[in-house]
């Protein structure tokens, strides 16, 4: 793809990000989970294969009885934000097709379960698309479609936890199309973006966003995805389990009372065993536990 590097600053964040234009390519770093996701796709077993997933639902936009399939096929003949548009196939996309695509200059950039196809075509190539052969439905790539299963449940359980305050911190992957830079800045508008990183297929950007703003933010141009993204935590409420700790106060009521541990360690160098060691060695009056301590080190 000829591209031009566009470097943008942020929230002393610097980020490289590469738009439609003319010269060479950013050079580009490994790609991220996120955009990996929506490479080659394919229906489970037993799905029908006219049905598409989005989200956390299975669709299929022509079925007269499919209420969710044709409100979400309804949504994706609106007015689009950029040129990302769903095409759907009768059956695998076949050689053919594939050479119908490259000589318009349609770049398929992602892929969803029911031979769908996430594709950027301009708005007044559309009708040439889907009149191609083989081509089932042809739809915008509307916000819906781009928030993700995970997504959707947490959204549930924060609104339903926290109502109109809740937040989430989400990842957004964002394709190098045209309005990739205006939806950075409008990300960055919102407030809340704490990282952004660049990657082969585009550029990830990680905010904390509001709940209720969460569509509006998936209809941003150019982005192909928006995931929950909790930050990982460490607890140490499994550490008694591992060691059978549990079993040996339940099942022989050993608790450790009037038990003396020796420790070799060095979070005690500083010296002493007296008043003013720290709190986490002293008992509930405040004097040490500590009965004695010897130094290997001299």
């Amino acid at each position: 793809m000829n591209a031009v590097v566009l470097a943008v600053a942020c929230v002393g964040v610097h980020v490289a990000l590469a738009v439609p234009g003319s010269g060479s390519g950013s050079g580009s770093v490994s790609s991220d989970d996120l955009f990996l996701r929506y490479r080659g796709v394919m229906a489970p077993g037993g799905r029908p294969a006219h049905e598409i997933r989005v989200g956390d639902r299975w669709v299929d936009p022509l079925s007269p009885a499919d209420a969710a399939g044709r409100a979400l096929a309804l949504a994706a003949q609106a007015p689009a934000a950029d040129d990302l548009r769903v095409v759907q196939f009768s059956g695998p996309m076949d050689e053919p097709a594939r050479q119908a695509f490259a000589d318009c200059g349609w770049r398929v950039v992602g892929a969803l379960a029911g031979n769908a196809y996430i594709v950027a075509i301009p708005e007044k190539q559309c009708s040439q698309a889907r009149a191609l052969a083989g081509v089932r439905w042809l739809g915008a790539y509307a916000g819906p479609w781009r928030r993700t299963e995970m997504l959707n449940r947490a959204a549930q359980d924060a609104a339903a936890a926290h109502g109109a305050e809740a937040k989430l911190r989400v990842q957004i992957a964002v394709l190098p199309l045209e309005g990739a830079k205006q939806t950075l800045d409008a990300l960055v508008a919102r407030g809340g973006v704490e990282t952004v990183r660049e990657t082969r297929d585009g550029m990830i950007v990680e905010a904390v966003a509001p709940v209720a703003q969460l569509d509006e933010i998936a209809s941003l141009p150019a982005v192909l995805a928006i995931e929950y993204a909790p930050r990982d935590e460490l607890h140490n409420n499994v550490g008694g389990e591992i060691i059978d700790a549990p079993d040996m106060r339940l099942l022989h009521g050993f608790y450790g009372a009037g038990v003396t541990v020796a420790v070799c360690d060095s979070g005690l160098d500083i010296g002493i065993s007296g008043p003013g060691i720290h709190r986490d060695f002293q008992d509930g009056a405040g004097q040490p536990r500590i009965a004695g301590m010897h130094d290997l080190l001299g």
